[in-house]
């Protein structure tokens, strides 16, 4: 879902697969295994895995000094929690044996 994090820059780092990550006016940008993207505080975004394979990404944040919990806003600037149903949350299924970069 469209979201903002209004007191957090964070980046995307992908590792495997790919992503395609849509502003507010649905311009795309796909991000590639090894390529990196950047969203500042108050930018509204969501993405999708687009690859052929499985997404790994690493997800780096900074929030801005002092501010403590969740500033996750949907379009209509209401809450929406990270592990939300509003917010598409799917809780990983782990598969026993497998490991990430084998």
């Amino acid at each position: 879902m469209r979201h903002t994090h209004l007191a957090e820059d964070h980046a995307f780092i992908i590792l495997e697969g790919e992503a395609t990550f849509f502003d507010e006016n649905d311009n795309k940008t796909v991000v590639k295994q090894y390529e990196g993207i950047t969203i500042p505080r108050g930018a509204y975004y969501w993405f999708q895995s687009t690859g052929d394979r499985n997404l790994v990404l690493l997800r780096c944040g900074a929030n801005l000094p002092g501010h403590t919990g969740d500033s996750r806003i949907d379009p209509k600037g209401d809450p929406l929690p990270g592990e939300s149903a509003a917010n598409k949350h799917i809780t990983g299924v782990p598969v026993p044996g497998k490991f990430f970069g084998e």
